[in-house]
């Protein structure tokens, strides 16, 4: 029964050893996949986000490009209704990118306007009053607006206003339009390699131009208090792991800026991804355990006779000569080990 003890208690604390060394490195593993992870979530994030942020300052760039030509085209043009109704209508149909396209006069009464629903015609609306009309009279150059609202649609738009010069150089009138932000969702949507990703716009005042949320679009809201828009209309990029999104929903998100506009971009994915991955990481990390922990115990039943004979060799040994009072030697030979009286 000694004999046996001895060889059971040093295989219980050899197993229990191996046992504790095993599921420390699964636990280990685990959390290296579950940060591993986490680290690829947020860098693909980020990238959606510069994506997208790129993508909308290319397009704005085309879009003020497009404008422009066309102003120049007016510059020899009388602007009057007969001239300029034929005008816009052609330049609309050849453009998927607006869906408003106008001429002011120096007061800024819009005395002609094409869109595509189909109203064409004189209007009474003064926007002498607008911060890019004001912006314009101040730089005589293009401006791209905040969002702004017209009769023709609840949902803001963004507008590109742009003056038109005569020969002389001289302001003749102001030609504005405004963009179709279905444009912007399929940018959006080109951008995102997820499907469950939110990408939200802000203008510069922090009010929304994109949002699948079209209800919270036409509510005019201003998102500048929620963190990610703070951060990205400081001109900052990064990541959170979690922060309370506007539908009241726990989410991540990556966020950065549209530098040449001084837009905010986010991109909100539901903090569930994570939770999936810890799961993942547990699931795997138990069964490495159970993997590396029965394989060690089956190797060392397997081998444990032949090793742990020289152990259980000397043990007896060393209780013969306390017992009977004896002198031996253990002496190692080549076949085994043998003890020998003195």
């Amino acid at each position: 029964m000694r004999r046996l003890s001895i060889t059971t208690c040093f295989l219980l604390v050899f197993i229990g050893v191996t046992f504790v060394t095993t599921f420390w490195y699964a636990a280990w593993h685990g959390y290296s996949r579950v940060e591993q992870d986490r680290k690829l979530i947020r860098e693909r994030d980020i990238l959606f986000a510069r994506t997208l942020a790129q993508s909308l300052s290319v397009h704005m760039r085309a879009n003020a490009e497009s404008i422009e030509r066309l102003a120049g085209e007016l510059a020899d043009d009388p602007l009057t209704l007969e001239s300029l109704i034929p005008r816009l209508e052609n330049f609309a149909i050849h453009s998927r990118s607006f869906s408003i396209v106008s001429v002011a006069d120096l007061d800024g009464n819009i005395y002609v306007v094409h869109d595509k629903l189909g109203e064409t015609g004189a209007t009474d609306i003064n926007i002498s009053d607008r911060d890019y009309f004001q912006e314009m009279l101040r730089t005589k150059d293009t401006v791209i607006s905040n969002a702004i609202t017209s009769r023709f649609t609840p949902i803001p738009t963004i507008g590109i206003e742009t003056p038109i010069f005569g020969p002389d150089g001289s302001i003749r009138a102001y030609l504005l339009s405004g963009l179709n932000l279905d444009e912007i969702y399929r940018l959006a949507e080109g951008a995102l390699g997820s499907e469950f990703a939110v990408p939200v716009v802000l203008d510069k005042t922090g009010q929304i131009i994109l949002h699948p949320d079209e209800e919270l679009v036409a509510s005019h809201r201003l998102l500048k208090d929620f963190v990610p828009a703070q951060l990205a209309l400081k001109g900052e990029t990064g990541f959170l792991d979690a922060f309370i999104d506007v539908d009241g929903v726990e989410r991540s998100a990556a966020y950065t800026s549209v530098e040449e506009l001084g837009w905010a971009v986010w991109v909100a994915q539901d903090t569930i991804q994570f939770a999936v991955s810890r799961e993942r990481a547990t699931q795997e990390a138990l069964g490495l355990g159970a993997i590396m922990g029965v394989s060690v115990l089956l190797v060392t039943l397997l081998v444990s006779r032949p090793l742990l004979q020289p152990i259980r060799m000397t043990a007896n040994a060393a209780r013969d000569i306390v017992e009977k009072k004896a002198l031996y030697q253990v002496i190692p030979q080549d076949k085994g080990w043998v003890t020998k009286e003195s």
